[in-house]
């Protein structure tokens, strides 16, 4: 069951008028959230459409969690690739030749029954086109409009507004006025350039070609399907993503420092595509190319006035473990409900818990990235051909080079013993594609309040900051405990002993209560007490045992701080 988002909107707010800048994943996420929260908001998009290409094909477990809050992650998930092909993650020769090894892409049985356990949601696989596509769609069945082919051409900020110069594609100008800006005009953010906000970390550590194609590739990939195949040759290195993983499919490998991207020219790729599934007879339909930048950047900060960086605008991470999208979902996520709070009331330093709420996860999430990264060369090592070595486009006008191998690994002649070395480094990669920590794990160690609430010794899940473990309960359906989390208001959960004492001490705070039996699952089985939830889901405050003397006002500090005089 998904989670309690009917598709009505909230009470229109219209003192209050937010813009949003690009209309990809991230932008689409904030304007959803917040037209559904009543919030009056207008979203601009260079593009004349929708994302035509895959790009990015990781949906986490946690922006899996937000889907459900907005009642989309069964459609979205009808739109991903089919389980049963997320199988493997390989390192080959070609696709059709000698398999270095492979690692389960989801863990093993164990590692996923912890998933499946910890989460209502789960990892999807679905090209960002699709994705973006089924966003759009939602956001116009609520009433939104985009204003596709609108261009940032200025913009301007005082403490009564934000400005923005539009450009339209027929070079008509105008201005507009908004309360606040929400720059998701990704890594190449016009908005973030026009304030003057600086990027920190490499701006570039590899540039990469990209080839977009539909193919048939069952009989290459034969018992080992899955999203991601890492080809190393002595003339492809790169790596074959799988978005539907079976037919969409796009190859990215590196660039020389001085090549362009018209050296890497259609026709070039194709015949690098043929080069890396090692059959020139299997027919590919090239659906586009081109070229980016991989870096490891966090901005300086992500708020300057009334304007917000989000998503790739605020970060940007190599693609090594899947975070950049999400991270940018989740960065919307966090400030959505806080800009609906403000409209209604709350002070606007709620606002300021954006930068330093995200900002220390964007850095966490870029660093696992970047680590990521760094740890293929382990692989590399003991097969003896470096997946990061730029590709030399003129290698097409060559004949295919031999394919030799394990001739190649250092530990040849005794190939047993180089699959072994092969195959431990391979296993040694688990942490780029298996991290259920990095992401539910982050939590938020700051709150704009000066009361600190007491954690639990023995139950780190359960802790300020932390997102509310999931556990199912039947009371009176079974239920996500995340889907009685109120959207439009603080909500305070009841849980064990001591139920009708705290029900007392919450009876005039403006929250949404829940009394609870303690759930037979961990963390809350060992638990009674008060747990204060935000509407994201995160731990804002809790309590163990019964109420003490002070517990009524540690209880209205704790929801004050956060809403202050907010209408209910």
């Amino acid at each position: 069951m998904e989670g309690e988002d009917d598709g009505r909107l909230g009470e229109r707010f219209d003192s209050m008028r937010v813009a949003v800048v690009g209309a990809g994943p991230t932008g689409l996420t904030a304007a959803i959230l917040l037209r559904s929260a009543g919030v009056d908001v207008a979203i601009y998009e260079q593009r004349d459409g929708t994302c035509p290409l895959p790009q990015a094909h990781v949906v986490n477990t946690r922006t899996g969690e937000i889907l459900r809050e907005m009642g989309m992650f069964d459609a979205v998930a009808g739109l991903a690739a089919d389980r049963d092909r997320l199988r493997f993650v390989t390192w080959s020769e070609t696709l059709s030749g000698t398999r270095y090894g492979r690692l389960p892409y989801l863990g093993d049985a164990g590692q996923y029954a912890e998933r499946r356990a910890a989460s209502p949601a789960y990892m999807l696989n679905i090209g960002q086109n699709l994705f973006e596509q089924a966003l759009h769609d939602r956001f116009r069945d609520i009433g939104g409009t985009i204003a596709f082919g609108h261009r940032v051409a200025g913009v301007s900020d005082d403490p009564h507004g934000a400005r923005l110069v539009l450009q339209r594609t027929d070079g008509v100008r105008f201005d507009a006025d908004f309360d606040y800006v929400l720059a998701c005009d990704g890594a190449s953010s016009g908005i973030r350039r026009a304030l003057g906000i600086a990027m920190e970390g490499p701006a570039s550590l590899a540039r990469m070609a990209s080839a977009y194609f539909r193919a048939d590739l069952t009989d290459c990939l034969a018992d080992d399907p899955g999203p991601v195949h890492f080809i190393v040759n002595a003339d492809v290195r790169g790596v074959i993503i799988g978005f539907d993983v079976a037919e969409t499919w796009a190859l990215m490998c590196p660039m020389p420092p001085d090549a362009t991207t018209g050296d890497f020219s259609p026709a070039v790729m194709r015949e690098l595509i043929h080069r890396a599934i090692g059959d020139a007879a299997i027919p590919v339909e090239l659906v586009g190319t081109g070229s980016w930048n991989m870096s490891a950047q966090v901005a300086a900060d992500f708020r300057k006035g009334r304007f917000f960086l989000v998503g790739d605008a605020a970060h940007r991470f190599p693609p090594t473990g899947g975070l950049g999208l999400n991270t940018g979902v989740q960065d919307a996520h966090n400030l959505a409900w806080k800009l609906a709070f403000v409209a209604r009331g709350a002070p606007s330093s709620l606002l300021d818990s954006y930068a330093e709420e995200r900002r220390p996860v964007a850095h966490r999430n870029c660093q696992h990235s970047l680590t990521n990264s760094l740890r293929m060369g382990d692989v590399d090592a003991t097969i003896g051909l470096s997946l990061g070595d730029p590709v030399d486009p003129a290698v097409v006008t060559r004949p295919p080079s031999p394919m030799i191998g394990w001739r190649a690994a250092p530990a040849f002649p005794d190939t047993a013993r180089a699959r072994e070395t092969t195959q431990a480094a391979i296993d040694d990669q688990r942490p780029h594609f298996d991290s259920l920590s990095m992401e539910i794990g982050f939590f938020y160690n700051e709150a704009p309040t000066d009361v600190r609430s007491e954690t639990l010794a023995g139950l780190a899940e359960l802790a300020v900051g932390a997102r509310l473990p999931h556990v199912w309960i039947d009371e009176p359906r079974r239920v996500s405990i995340h889907d009685l989390v109120a959207r439009d208001r603080m909500t305070l959960m009841i849980i064990g002993e001591g139920q009708p004492a705290w029900r007392a001490v919450a009876e005039h705070e403006p929250v949404c209560l829940h009394v609870l039996d303690a759930p037979a699952a961990a963390p809350f089985a060992d638990f009674s007490g008060a747990i204060l939830v935000r509407p994201d889901g995160h731990v804002a405050w809790l309590a163990s045992g019964a109420p003490g003397p002070h517990a009524a006002m540690q209880l209205a500090a704790a929801v004050r701080g956060w809403v202050g005089n907010m209408a209910g």
